[in-house]
């Protein structure tokens, strides 16, 4: 889905190597995930259950619109 393309993979491009391990793996995971569930996540409609997974969902939103953190 394009949408998604427009977040993640900017946040790939300029975050990744600085994340921790654990975070790394935790992004491969997230793009492991059903893009439904993405969707509800991006656009604040819910949030992950896993709490590395919401960690970066609020990471790459916060990229994106600092202000309304």
């Amino acid at each position: 889905m394009l949408e998604l393309d427009l977040l993640l993979v900017p946040f790939f491009d300029e975050m990744f190597v600085a994340l921790p391990q654990e975070l790394q793996q935790a992004f491969i995971r997230l793009l492991e995930q059903d893009d439904p569930d993405l969707m509800i996540w991006f656009s604040r409609r819910g949030q992950p259950d896993d709490p590395e997974l919401r960690t970066l969902v609020c990471m790459i939103l916060h990229r994106v619109q600092p202000e309304n953190d």
